[in-house]
């Protein structure tokens, strides 16, 4: 029984391993499915953002002829149909190629309106046709009261635009096909429109044209809001009567002073003690104390007492150091010790050697971090009891 169990057992574990293979297989190949089909995606995307980069040498052309600008929006639709496949693309390259498309569609719409075209016929507005079809509008009211009818010449130029017309239907008859029609029929209308308004353009008095009607036109049409107006100043003007000056008397002298006599003695009194003067200093005191000799820097600077006054001469040794008068080295345990530089040899030759090896020697900076916590710590350390420097 013990046997047939264990059988068992191993048949169980055989059959769920052979699930679980399956299970990684099945999954590793709808996750291969599925970056096949973004890849598919990408690159047909990347296609159509190149075939995109190849007509909009084309459309610039086209639109810089007609200046339609339908052109710029359907590419605009296309390129936002590319764009909407995008969605959960990680592809920074695509996504360079969608800016360039933007960047070149709004170079499209620059074009359209620099040569935006009017009207159903797709014709240029010059700035004499809206002057001369603005005379029109105001010249209607002065028409009518003169007595002047409008339209002669646009009539005969309609005569002659049929004329023409019949005649060319004669010569062509069915070679011309319905796309030259339409053309040559917007030709001939817009020359009409241009004859008919070109008679308005004699009117320059000022007292001819109804402006209150272009006003009134302006009020209607436009969204400007309607505003109260303020008088640019008063009715009257009322001088500013000049207010009487009122002298004020003048304060009494008092007592007559001396300003205070300064001697020598007294700035020497009042006046403070600089750095060089307490560089000076230090260095007087480690030379009438220790010559020479070697000295470690904690015992010479540290002052058991005042940490103040430890930090003090600390800041005033680094100006000792910098200036070469004093050596910064390490004594015999590796603590940092100084000592006074000794002057340049009596022989010329090694005095100008020694003064050029000082010249050419390299500076080294070092921070010395001193706290309160520091400062204690030495002062154990080497048993400190009196300030080196008084």
């Amino acid at each position: 029984m013990a046997v047939r169990s264990d059988k068992r057992r191993r048949d169980s574990q055989d059959d769920s391993s052979r699930q679980v293979d399956k299970r990684l297989r099945l999954e590793g190949g709808s996750q291969g499915t599925q970056g096949t089909a973004v890849n598919e995606v990408e690159f047909e995307v990347l296609q159509g953002y190149r075939k995109f980069s190849e007509a909009v040498a084309e459309d610039r052309a086209r639109m810089a002829r007609t200046g339609d600008i339908d052109i710029a929006v359907k590419n605009l639709q296309a390129v936002d149909s590319l764009f909407n496949q995008l969605t959960g693309s990680r592809n920074n390259g695509l996504f360079a190629h969608d800016s360039r498309a933007m960047l070149s569609i709004s170079e499209l719409a620059q074009i359209s309106v620099r040569n935006l075209k009017f009207d159903n016929f797709r014709s240029l507005v010059n700035l004499e046709d809206v002057l001369n079809s603005l005379k029109k509008y105001m010249l209607r009211d002065y028409f009518e009261w003169n007595g002047i009818s409008e339209g002669n010449a646009a009539s005969s130029m309609m005569n002659q635009s049929q004329n023409g017309a019949r005649d060319g239907e004669e010569v062509g008859g069915d070679d011309n096909d319905d796309e030259e029609e339409e053309q040559s029929d917007n030709i001939r209308q817009t020359e009409m429109r241009k004859c008919h308004l070109k008679q308005y353009s004699g009117y320059e008095d000022f007292d001819q044209l109804n402006w209150f009607k272009l006003g009134g036109l302006f009020n209607n049409l436009s969204r400007k809001v309607s505003t109260v107006d303020h008088l640019l100043g008063p009715f009257s003007m009322q001088r500013k009567t000049r207010a009487p000056v009122v002298r004020k008397e003048q304060d009494t002298v008092g007592a007559l002073t001396t300003a205070e006599k300064v001697t020598q003695s007294s700035l020497n009194s009042t006046q403070q003690i600089t750095t060089p003067e307490q560089v000076k200093r230090m260095f007087k005191i480690l030379e009438r104390k220790n010559g020479m000799r070697q000295i470690n820097l904690f015992k010479f600077v540290i002052n058991p007492q005042s940490f103040s006054k430890s930090v003090e001469n600390l800041f005033y040794v680094s100006f000792l150091i910098k200036e070469g008068r004093v050596v910064l080295e390490e004594d015999q345990d590796g603590f940092p010790s100084i000592r006074i530089r000794g002057g340049p040899p009596t022989d010329p030759k090694a005095r100008e050697i020694e003064i050029r090896k000082r010249r050419e020697a390299s500076e080294n900076h070092i921070i010395f971090q001193m706290d309160m916590p520091t400062w204690k710590k030495l002062i154990e350390k080497f048993d400190i009891r009196s300030a080196f420097v008084e």
